[in-house]
């Protein structure tokens, strides 16, 4: 039995705590030899009101976008919620779903790392995943006048978990070295674990193309919704997802990205418009305002400069500030507010006689629904006003010539 095993056999909390590591497995190995239908029944019959409503949750605020799981609970019914969504995730098959429980997941995952009492902890956490790290607790390495490092990672291990991150300090090059290893801050090296939390999640879903993979997702499903009250799980998020279809299609799309050379404010909705107009008439913003023209512009992909450059034109503007706010924002890779937060922050224009557009007021008439839809997301309207314009341009060209002239 390796030395982090015994570890975690000895602070089972940790495990209870952060579902997500692999000493999970080992430690509650007779478990893990269930076979699927076996272990859920026997999970609804032991835990069925509380399992049902602990999932349903996360489900709902990972959909909606939240940043923590309320109620969380710690305890080994948190070990089996963990490995039922991974069971949820893989027979639902749908990326986006997958994508927001992963970012909701991993969030609460750093705040709770956040909350470790003892920072030791994050070094057999940093064990149990296998990363080659070095620990400094007893002699901690000085970094900057204020900042100290307890840990330093191998850059092979950090290069690997800072792939997808976009901030420029989460670059090699940015990072102080010693014989190989990056030297991180705990809140770094939190950071770092976060991302292979949102990996680990995103990977429940599995190969998407192979036939067997679709055999396999397909027995299962059957199988378990022999199981009643997962049956009536199943189908509450299945009912959830179709309700938010839209909203959880708007970022993934390809359609709504920033290209050099492209200008995409005609496609802006009037939240956005109004800021922009604010910050060409000379106007300073208000803080709402700032975050979420950021956020929106950051999930449209628009470069950083690009950003500030937009910011340049405000009275108040210092590019030291600006810089430091925009990297933040874009660190933190929030996705814009709604419409329903909006109009709660003052900050919806759709009836606004300069700004205001009737997809805000009206909404869009839905082809494969049949029904008229509201739409309830910023980044809808801009997928909505390209796909109409790409639609034009395509009923334009493809338009037959008059063949009596």
């Amino acid at each position: 039995m390796s030395s982090d095993e015994n570890y975690f056999k000895s602070n089972k909390w940790l495990l209870n705590d952060f579902p997500w590591l692999p000493s999970t497995k080992k430690v509650y190995k007779d478990i893990g030899k269930t076979n699927p239908i076996e272990f859920v029944k026997n999970l609804y019959e032991l835990n069925g009101p509380e399992l049902t409503s602990r999932i349903e949750t996360i489900f709902v605020e990972a959909i909606n976008n939240s940043e923590i799981i309320p109620d969380y609970e710690p305890d080994e019914l948190n070990i089996q919620i963990y490995w039922m969504l991974r069971i949820l995730l893989y027979i639902l098959n749908n990326t986006q779903l997958t994508n927001r429980v992963a970012n909701l997941y991993s969030k609460n995952a750093l705040e709770r790392l956040k909350a470790i009492p003892n920072k030791e902890n994050l070094y057999w956490i940093c064990e149990d995943l296998g990363l080659n790290i070095k620990s400094y607790f007893h002699n901690p390495q000085k970094i900057t006048s204020r900042d100290y490092s307890n840990i330093s990672l191998h850059y092979l291990d950090f290069i690997k978990l800072a792939e997808y991150l976009k901030d420029e300090n989460r670059k090699l090059v940015n990072n102080s070295l010693s014989d190989g290893y990056v030297i991180l801050t705990d809140p770094d090296l939190e950071r770092l674990i976060q991302e292979y939390v949102r990996n680990e999640i995103l990977n429940f879903e599995k190969a998407r193309s192979e036939d067997t993979d679709k055999e396999d997702r397909a027995h299962l499903e059957k199988i378990l919704l022999q199981v009643e009250d997962f049956k009536k799980t199943y189908k509450k998020i299945k009912a959830l997802v179709l309700e938010k279809k839209e909203d959880l299609s708007i970022v993934s799309s390809e359609m709504i990205s920033f290209k050099e050379g492209e200008n995409l404010s005609p496609f802006f909705p009037p939240c956005v418009r109004v800021i922009y107009s604010k910050i060409e008439r000379n106007e300073n913003l208000v803080h709402n305002e700032r975050l979420f023209l950021v956020f929106f512009l950051n999930a449209l992909k628009y470069p950083l400069d690009e950003m500030i450059n937009i910011f340049k034109m405000l009275p108040d503007f210092d590019e030291s500030i600006a810089r430091y706010q925009v990297e933040f924002a874009v660190r933190k890779a929030y996705t814009p507010h709604g419409c329903a937060k909006l109009e709660t922050l003052g900050m919806c224009y759709k009836n606004d006689k300069t700004f205001g557009d009737e997809i805000c007021r009206d909404g869009y008439y839905s082809k494969k629904q049949e029904k008229q839809l509201k739409i309830s997301h910023p980044l809808s309207f801009v997928n909505i006003k390209k796909y109409r314009e790409l639609r034009n341009k395509t009923f334009k060209n493809t338009k037959p010539q008059n063949l009596s002239k």
